[in-house]
């Protein structure tokens, strides 16, 4: 999905595709009918990303596991005096490249990580309703989502079982909730249990969820954007509950991999009912609240659907590091890049659900 939107944006003249298997790589290409060089490189080697981008501009990282790849593949970016972006959701990895911001504007270059659309999108809401505010004390993130969203547990199961690699997405979205989770809480970052910290939290729509907590970079980047908050949370709710309570009663430390095969070989015995949401359930639920004052009164603003945040203020939310030289070695202004790499990676990185293309954001303002 990457390669064909990518090639559909009008500053980018040439793409490299980089992988481990060139074979592989070359395939795929084939049967997307589309033209790009190959370069054979492995995201978790920063030489081999380096001397796969030396022509390049932009390196743009979609590959997993999203709590390793980021480092090395920013590191060899950065070698290479290229922008990086990528959709990762890990707080490891993005704790390491916020440390990494100085080296990245002594270069002139972006450094744009988590992207995509939960923490990029989502932390991008979080600040846009904070910004409706006179003053802001809390923010928090909130999606709701039937697990079936990620495909059927029983076919998930049996192409692991005979041989299929574990899909990033499906990692990811366990390390929610086997993760600790940061949370901004009375000004100060924590790292949470998940199954630990279980609140209702009331929709736009006005349905109530039982959300966690979750192991993204909202807590770590929007206080960036809107640093007088005191209180920055990311929360997800699965359908049914019992999933990811399932998910967080497993050690903080599992490995992703085996729990991922774990978790889909248990669901893959349940019967297909109890996986399947009320017929009146809404495919997914995502939106922001801000809590605060405006004009001494007290309000909560609510924004969901967000569908075109590519502007400067939304590009430093949705993670930019460094971009304090208004033109780089290759005289690309980051700016565009960033604009173009945003908009993009909300459409790799959202379901039909929250479309670019899709209507405008919805804001509500209500007393608390």
């Amino acid at each position: 999905m990457a390669i064909p939107l990518l090639a559909t944006v009008a500053s980018v003249d040439d793409i490299v595709v980089a992988g481990r298997d060139r074979d592989r790589v070359a395939q795929r290409l084939a049967e997307l009918g589309i033209s790009a060089q190959i370069a054979q490189a492995d995201a978790t080697d920063a030489s081999e990303v380096a001397a796969a981008a030396t022509d390049c501009d932009l390196v743009m990282n979609l590959a997993g596991l999203d709590n390793i790849t980021p480092l090395s593949a920013a590191a060899g970016a950065l070698r290479a005096g290229c922008h990086y972006v990528d959709i990762g959701a890990s707080p490891t990895a993005m704790r390491e490249l916020l440390g990494q911001s100085a080296a990245f504007a002594a270069a002139g270059l972006s450094c744009v990580p988590s992207a995509g659309t939960a923490p990029g999108v989502s932390g991008m809401l979080g600040t846009h309703a904070a910004s409706l505010l006179d003053e802001c004390d809390r923010i928090t993130i909130n999606l709701g989502v039937p697990f079936l969203r990620w495909g059927d547990p029983a076919e998930i199961h049996a192409g692991l079982r005979d041989g299929a690699a574990v899909l990033q997405t499906h990692a990811a979205v366990l390390a929610w909730f086997v993760r600790p989770a940061p949370v901004v809480r009375g000004g100060q970052l924590a790292f949470v249990r998940p199954g630990d910290n279980v609140v209702a939290a009331t929709a736009p729509d006005g349905r109530s969820y039982e959300m966690m907590p979750i192991h993204s970079t909202e807590a770590l980047t929007v206080p960036l954007a809107v640093p007088r908050t005191t209180g920055v949370e990311s929360r997800c709710a699965l359908w049914p509950n019992e999933i990811m309570e399932m998910i967080a009663g497993h050690p903080a430390d599992a490995d992703l991999e085996e729990l991922t095969r774990t978790v889909f070989a248990e669901l893959a015995t349940w019967e297909p009912q109890r996986l399947q949401p009320p017929p009146d359930f809404p495919e997914v639920v995502f939106w922001a609240q801000a809590d605060g004052r405006i004009e001494g009164h007290e309000r909560s603003v609510r924004c969901t659907r967000n569908t075109a945040f590519t502007t400067a203020g939304a590009v430093v939310t949705a993670g930019i590091l460094a971009a304090t030289d208004p033109t780089t070695p290759r005289g690309v202004h980051p700016s565009e890049v960033c604009f173009d790499v945003v908009s993009f990676l909300q459409r790799v990185a959202e379901t039909e659900h929250t479309s670019i293309d899709g209507p405008p954001v919805t804001v509500t303002i209500t007393d608390q």
